[in-house]
């Protein structure tokens, strides 16, 4: 059994201006006897900066997470949250989003509250939500094969590109324009928000299918069930485009087919007792503000 708890600790970078931050951050980790687990990568920049030692434990798979540690801080904005999502999978590791700039959409965390985050975390005064992920199959190989936010298809010089829908195998639509966005509730504040596309709760069971630039003025966002199974098909394009999974981007040529479809699984994040989504999108879309009043 382990003597504490033991929250692993996820990014890519720290910044100069984040260090005092992360010094509190250890601090917090000292005083409630949180033994720190970090991702390898962020380890090594840390013990280059004399931050920590280099004995302390640390992750670099969905395995040793899992093993190691029974929460997750994802340190930085909205797309450092993204890139741990392969590490956590179906671990069902519950994952919380400390941002130290700008808060964002997943990472709800302001630093200026972190010691009293981390009492929160270590006392588990805390609700989880399940969020729903896109999982897609092609002939071609694509490795970790999900995303919480988003799969979109677009032309990689952006032309037109031509992209045949069915759902539950009946035909949908052909889409005539710079692509096609599917999006789950946790993606519908991303790029599909800024395309058109609707606003969905994170506890909603539905997707959200959103034409990127459509030379079909008719052509709107469409919501479905996140039961649906999702046949994509790219025909009458000779030239590459992409195919992206959040934040990652993969390249294909010619008429292709794909399968997209609901996980078996969900990301288990943690929302702490006095924060709403209510509140999270009436500030970030500044719902309720007369921007009038601040001209002169």
């Amino acid at each position: 059994m382990m003597d504490s708890l033991h929250i692993g600790v996820f990014g890519t970078t720290i910044k100069a201006e984040h260090i005092s931050c992360f010094g509190r951050l250890l601090e917090a980790f000292r005083k409630n006897n949180v033994t720190g687990v970090f991702y390898k990568p962020l380890a090594q920049q840390c013990i280059e900066q004399g931050l920590i030692n280099s004995g302390v434990p640390t992750f670099s798979s969905c395995e040793e997470l899992k093993q190691n540690t029974q929460l997750l801080i994802s340190i930085g904005g909205d797309g450092t949250f993204l890139d741990a999502i392969p590490l956590i999978r179906d671990s069902e590791i519950p994952v919380v989003g400390l941002n130290f700039g700008k808060l964002g959409f997943l990472t709800l965390i302001d630093a200026k509250i972190l010691e009293d985050v981390v009492q929160d975390l270590c006392a588990k005064h805390y609700d989880i939500e399940c969020r729903s992920l896109l999982n897609i199959r092609s002939n071609n190989a694509i490795p970790e094969p999900f995303a919480l936010n988003d799969i979109v298809f677009r032309s990689e010089k952006f032309g037109l590109l031509h992209v045949d829908v069915y759902i539950n195998e009946i035909f949908l639509n052909t889409y005539f324009g710079d692509g096609l966005i599917i999006a789950t509730p946790t993606g519908s504040t991303a790029y599909s928000l800024s395309c058109g596309g609707p606003i969905l709760l994170p506890e909603n069971q539905n997707f959200v299918l959103t034409p990127i630039a459509s030379h079909t003025l008719t052509v709107r966002p469409l919501v479905i069930p996140d039961t649906a199974k999702i046949e994509i098909r790219i025909s009458g394009n000779e030239s590459q485009f992409r195919t992206t999974l959040d934040s990652r981007r993969f390249t294909f040529q010619g008429e292709q087919t794909f399968f997209i479809e609901k996980t078996p699984f969900a990301i288990h994040t943690i929302r702490l007792k006095n924060q709403h989504f209510f509140d999270t999108i009436r500030t970030k879309l500044m719902w309720g503000q007369d921007v009038r009043k601040n001209k002169a």
